[in-house]
């Protein structure tokens, strides 16, 4: 199986949220997805899933750990790992709080 995605950089703001959008090869729908190594207060969920393609929300809590991360996806497919390419996430405080 294989993972992919258009992007490599992902910006999200504490309190806010964001979509990931990957395209897959040979996985099956029935797969389990998850987010590896995000960081502390990012969250995520699989909003669904339609023939290759897969999308997942990040959510960061108003306490997340701010910085960067790398993180990436992965897909369980007959007792092996198919993972995406690493993203670089960066969390930011919200643009009021900036000020």
């Amino acid at each position: 199986g294989k993972i992919s995605a258009s992007t490599r950089s992902l910006q999200l703001n504490r309190g806010g949220s964001m979509t990931l959008e990957l395209k897959t090869e040979n996985i099956p729908e029935s797969a389990p997805f998850q987010v590896m190594n995000l960081p502390d207060g990012v969250t995520f969920r699989l909003l669904g899933r339609q023939k290759d393609q897969v999308t997942i929300q990040l959510e960061a809590s108003d306490k997340a750990v701010l910085g960067a991360a790398e993180i990436s996806a992965e897909a369980v497919v007959a007792g092996r790992r198919a993972a995406s390419p690493v993203f670089n996430l960066s969390i930011a405080a919200p643009v009021s709080a900036r000020r």
